[in-house]
């Protein structure tokens, strides 16, 4: 409230966590907030002990989180009363692993680090992209000198869905990590046009809008 009367037209945000781990009142943040943007990914990483998904739409076997548990289950409260204050926060990155055999989920051997699109679109080209079913993500895999690694990141099939999830709840939109972590590649710009690009109407150029301006549907 100080916010917003000291400096008016100012926006007030939070980065709430996809897993509510720590008692978070998730709906006051929202009644507190201009929008909550959920942090959608991360879901494995360093301290995993098997590979997987930064951002898995859905759980793979043994495993209960996921994005639609955080939109679901999570955030319920939040989504079913108030999802015009909600923005889904998706990677624009991967996670790498030295793993102990080729399988998908394989246990690690090391975690490398975390990986960029616009690098992993030429390497899952290069190695073959293959799609788990379960997480609904896409990863790659090769060996070198014996050594098996594993890359699951996104891409812009798998983002699809999450847009989707997103529109279909009535989210406020959708956002990244990070901006320029695709590089110059064309993907994910697309597949957010083709998701909630529309044609400006009379009224939208009444307005004066720019002819070349995308106008994302759900904000």
């Amino acid at each position: 409230d100080a916010i917003h009367t000291e400096l008016p037209g100012k926006e007030v945000s939070f980065a709430g966590p996809a897993v509510n781990w720590g008692g978070w009142d998730l709906l006051g943040l929202a009644n507190s907030c201009d929008y909550i943007f959920i942090m959608g990914y991360d879901f494995y990483g360093s301290w995993s002990s098997n590979s997987g998904a930064s951002s898995p739409l859905t759980p793979n076997k043994g495993s209960s989180i996921s994005i639609k548990n955080t939109v679901e289950t999570q955030y319920a409260e939040v989504t079913n009363t108030k999802p015009h204050k909600l923005i889904l926060g998706v990677p624009y990155y991967g996670q790498k692993w030295k793993t102990v055999d080729s399988l998908p989920h394989s246990v690690s051997a090391g975690y490398v680090g975390s990986t960029r699109f616009r690098d992993d679109a030429i390497n899952s080209q290069l190695y073959g992209t293959l799609w788990a079913n379960d997480t609904q993500t896409p990863w790659y895999r090769y060996q070198s000198a014996g050594v098996w690694y594993q890359v699951w990141f996104d891409n812009d099939s798998s983002l699809g869905l999450k847009y989707q999830l997103a529109a279909n709840k009535g989210f406020k939109g959708v956002g990244m990590w990070a901006l320029n972590y695709d590089g110059n590649r064309p993907e994910l710009w697309n597949e957010l046009r083709k998701r909630f690009y529309r044609t400006p109407s009379a009224a939208d150029n009444k307005n004066h809008l720019p002819e070349n301006m995308i106008l994302l549907s759900n904000y």
